[in-house]
């Protein structure tokens, strides 16, 4: 009796290190992929900014194949080279079975894909891209009017006159700065001048 007591005791006690290792090799294994799950949902949500010339247009999210930040930078990189082209910019929206695109059509250049997690709630994709092509369209002839010959020109001959205007403003004070308490301009102990 004895002897059965003490093996059902160590068979109990190592049935139940069995199960507590167990589970902890099973916790241990799937953590990882349980982190990985939550990352990769994570990932899907989160939306980068696609910006011209300093302007948050709208942001894109994260495909399958592409994180946010990634797709953000290539729309940006070409985005930045239409801006810099000389090429008149008539933007294009492209739909067929399987995606809506903006393009340029002067350039024949890609632009961006708008895709489901793109799209805001309520609205289709196509009603996605007509939004992002009106945004496009006017920053992108923004970029492209500010980086042309007459409105450089324009900008720095308003920025000479605003400089040679505050000039003028600051002799103008510095005169009547030395006017003295005779009523005259003076400088040092002769008064050149007389206020009547």
């Amino acid at each position: 009796m004895l002897v059965m007591n003490k093996l059902r005791k160590l068979l109990s006690f190592r049935v139940w290190r069995l199960i507590i290792l167990s589970l902890l090799i099973l916790i241990i294994i799937g953590l990882p992929f349980k982190n990985v799950a939550q990352n990769t949902t994570l990932e899907m949500l989160q939306k980068s900014p696609i910006i011209v010339d300093g302007y948050v247009l709208f942001k894109v999210g994260s495909l399958p194949n592409f994180r946010a930040e990634e797709r953000a930078e290539i729309i940006n990189t070409a985005l930045a080279e239409e801006v810099f082209s000389s090429e008149p910019i008539k933007i294009v929206i492209v739909q067929d079975s399987q995606q809506t695109a903006i393009r340029n059509q002067t350039t024949k250049r890609h632009l961006l894909s708008v895709t489901e997690v793109d799209v805001i709630e309520g609205i289709n994709s196509f009603e996605q891209a007509t939004i992002w092509k009106n945004h496009l369209n006017k920053a992108l002839a923004r970029g492209q009017l500010e980086r042309s010959s007459s409105y450089v020109r324009n900008a720095t001959l308003l920025s000479l006159g605003i400089i040679l205007g505050t000039i003028i403003i600051h002799c103008v004070l510095i005169c009547l700065g030395m006017w003295g308490e005779k009523g005259g301009f003076v400088i040092g102990n002769k008064i050149l001048l007389m206020f009547i």
